[in-house]
């Protein structure tokens, strides 16, 4: 019984490694590492650039950088190690930057960061797109921000169903609020989705503004 226990387990080793070295890239016989060591490489990697990405980014605006403390250091670089996507390193490596910066709120990073970590990068560009209108705004109408969702959803090409989740997630995490009623979309989403018009909420600018690396880094803190 032992070594039938012992064989099933082999086998199911051999298996799952045959399967990651399909899926992983580079293939781990070229890398020459156990899966487990890849993955802290890769890690790794991420890791360095962030912190050089948010050093640039310090030294660019004549930043003096604080002390941080190690309960919002430590997601920030764990978070951000994971992620493949260039500009959603740049995400994090923009909250590190602040973080650093005693012109930001410590706290507020330590937040957006919990957010950041939920959200995907088309989710991330949609944000920029809604901010850019917000930018856009003349002062006196920023309460009323227009926001033209069918061309950002051409821009990001995403189908307009997958489109109705993305807005309702932002919905769901206050980065986005209903702005009104009664405005269609032209979209073919369910209608009781995509009946109300949505914009940046005060929460989601200041969002995007944290955890942009252009721009956002002489913006007012919170």
């Amino acid at each position: 019984m032992s070594k039938n226990i012992v064989d099933i387990g082999k086998h199911a080793v051999d298996r799952a490694f045959s399967f990651l070295d399909n899926i992983l890239n580079p293939p781990l016989k070229e890398v020459g590492l156990l899966a487990q060591d890849q993955v802290r490489y890769w890690r790794y990697k991420n890791q360095i650039r962030i912190l050089n990405r948010a050093s640039d980014i310090l030294q660019a605006n004549e930043i003096n950088p604080r002390k941080v403390p190690v309960r919002t250091l430590a997601p920030l670089l764990n978070n951000g190690s994971m992620e493949e996507d260039e500009n959603m390193q740049n995400r994090w490596a923009a909250l590190l930057a602040k973080a650093a910066d005693p012109n930001y709120s410590l706290d507020f990073v330590t937040i957006f960061s919990e957010v950041l970590r939920q959200l995907s990068p088309v989710e991330v560009q949609i944000l920029d797109l809604m901010y850019d209108a917000y930018l856009s705004t003349s002062p006196e109408k920023i309460n009323d921000v227009i926001v033209n969702h069918g061309a950002i959803r051409e821009i990001i090409n995403t189908p307009p169903d997958e489109y109705v989740l993305l807005i309702q997630n932002l919905l769901r995490l206050n980065l986005a609020r209903i702005h009104a009623q009664g405005v269609t979309f032209g979209l073919t989403a369910p209608k009781d989705d995509m009946k109300d018009l949505t914009r940046l909420s005060y929460y989601g600018v200041k969002f995007v503004e944290y955890c942009r690396t252009e721009g956002g880094i002489d913006s007012p803190a919170i």
